[in-house]
């Protein structure tokens, strides 16, 4: 018999989305590259969330590994679903929460 482990719980609002400035809502990261941590609960999240949202097919998102800083700055990323030092980064560099933790876990599993 199969057995799946599922994780019940998230990181309160220590792990977000965050997009750029004047984005209202994750609907906003369509068509853009969001950054997370390849196999972090973050990146379970952020699949979560492009699965709520209807965004599976129509975001690229990539690894930003040690470098999430720079892919910001350089622009390569327009969102990112991580925790800080690195969310806080995005925040005081034109980032803004659109989604945290707390609210996909009530969605999600309401």
């Amino acid at each position: 018999m199969a057995k799946v482990l599922t994780v019940l719980d998230f990181i309160g609002d220590n792990e977000a989305l965050y997009g750029l400035e004047g984005m209202a809502s994750p609907l906003d990261l369509r068509g853009k590259t969001v950054g997370t941590s390849f196999g972090s609960t973050a990146h379970y999240h952020l699949s979560i969330v492009l699965e709520l949202f209807d965004l599976t097919e129509s975001v690229t998102v990539v690894d930003v590994g040690s470098d999430c800083e720079g892919m910001w700055e350089r622009g390569e990323i327009q969102g990112l679903h991580r925790w800080p030092p690195c969310t806080d980064y995005v925040q005081a560099n034109g980032g803004k929460k659109l989604l945290g933790g707390k609210q996909v876990r009530l969605t999600y599993w309401s």
